[in-house]
């Protein structure tokens, strides 16, 4: 926001006081940020749920399952990735409160707001109280939920093009005027020197801030309706 206002007022006074405009986008960065989160732990959840099917399957309870993960998890996305760190606070918590493993999964299941991870805690939640086969509900559960979580990739790559699109549009506008100044200072210093210049200049950066937001909130209706699909 600095750099677009002495773009387009070659003032340091006027580029602080539209980068004081920059507050209004805090909510949509993060946003932004929390939306790119839960794209990462989707991709890691799809590793971990790999890692408890075949535990379960050679004889591990859950819980046990749960803590062998994080060593699989880790291995392919780090130490310190997102999942690899709820991993390790779900052992934390079953050790030293001595909970079950579906209080953990269900913690994580609300506040990841995650599809997938929900309808994992339903599963096992559903087989310890009604004595289902949890080997095989597990397995077919992983089946499915993994499937799942390739298509919302899939649509997420799709949509990240689309983002990457609006994003350079929003940036040309400040680019070419920038390239203007540096090329030929001259062509544009009327814009800079008079009161007539310095409108169309405000005019200019509203419109490219407003189209920019038009896009944005174009790019989030198409996200929600293909998620509702």
């Amino acid at each position: 926001m600095f750099i677009c206002g002495f773009v387009f007022y070659k003032s340091i006074i006027a580029a602080v006081c539209v980068m004081a405009f920059s507050a209004a986008g805090v909510r949509a960065y993060r946003r932004s940020l929390a939306e790119k989160r839960k794209m990462q732990l989707r991709a890691e959840f799809k590793d971990f749920l790999y890692s408890v099917s075949s535990s379960v399957s050679s004889g591990r309870h859950l819980n046990e399952a749960i803590g062998d993960a994080e060593h699989s998890v880790s291995l392919i996305h780090g130490s310190d990735s997102l999942m690899t760190r709820e991993i390790r606070n779900m052992k934390r918590i079953m050790t030293e409160t001595n909970c079950s493993e579906d209080v953990v999964l269900t913690d994580l299941a609300k506040r990841s707001k995650i599809r997938e991870i929900a309808d994992f805690s339903d599963v096992c939640i559903t087989c310890k109280y009604t004595g289902g086969d949890l080997t095989r509900m597990i397995g077919k559960a992983v089946y499915l939920l993994t499937e799942n979580i390739e298509l919302q990739r899939e649509k997420d790559v799709m949509l990240s093009q689309k983002k990457l699109e609006s994003k350079i549009l929003a940036v040309m506008p400040v680019a070419l005027t920038a390239m203007i100044n540096i090329a030929s200072a001259d062509y544009l210093a009327v814009m800079y020197q008079t009161f007539a210049g310095r409108l169309i200049m405000t005019a200019a950066l509203i419109g490219t801030a407003g189209s920019f937001v038009w896009s944005t909130k174009m790019t989030d209706s198409q996200v929600a309706e293909i998620s509702e699909t």
